[in-house]
């Protein structure tokens, strides 16, 4: 049942994970391209995104806020997950590499199945807030550096 459990969790982490980054707009505004402000792609691949909360409750051991997202480029997104064995031992998976696709400025689109989106609702140097949504189902993530 823990091992069912455990896989559930690192099929939801994952899922989150690869709908957490965004791609650059090949089209840019002039607004955005005099500004000297980094567009959301860009603030999404300035490193590693720890997931502090999940309004579900997952991540909420010390050994789970450890699983981050990390966009590496355009259209990859790596996803590290841990889990408690439940003897003690904080352990990690192993690292997904997914393929993402940017909808504009503020949607990840998870380039696979199932089909996921994440929306970003907030995203600072230091914070990120997504809401992870199949069409049917949200959950919001909150992730910090």
């Amino acid at each position: 049942m823990k091992v069912l459990q455990h896989t559930l969790k690192l099929a939801m982490i994952a899922i989150v994970l690869v709908f957490t980054s965004c791609s650059k707009d090949d089209s840019v505004s002039e607004d955005n391209a005099a500004s000297d402000e980094p567009t959301n792609h860009e603030l999404l691949m300035t490193g590693q995104w720890y997931i502090q909360s999940t309004s579900d409750g997952g991540n909420s051991t010390d050994c789970e806020r450890q699983a981050y997202l990390q966009f590496i480029d355009e259209d990859t997104l790596l996803i590290q997950g841990y889990y408690d064995d439940g003897e003690l031992n904080c352990l990690a998976d192993p690292i997904r590499n997914i393929s993402y696709e940017m909808d504009g400025d503020d949607t990840i689109n998870y380039v696979g199945d199932p089909t996921f989106q994440l929306i970003i609702e907030y995203i600072s140097i230091t914070q990120l807030v997504l809401r992870q949504t199949d069409g049917m189902n949200s959950r919001t993530i909150h992730l910090s550096k």
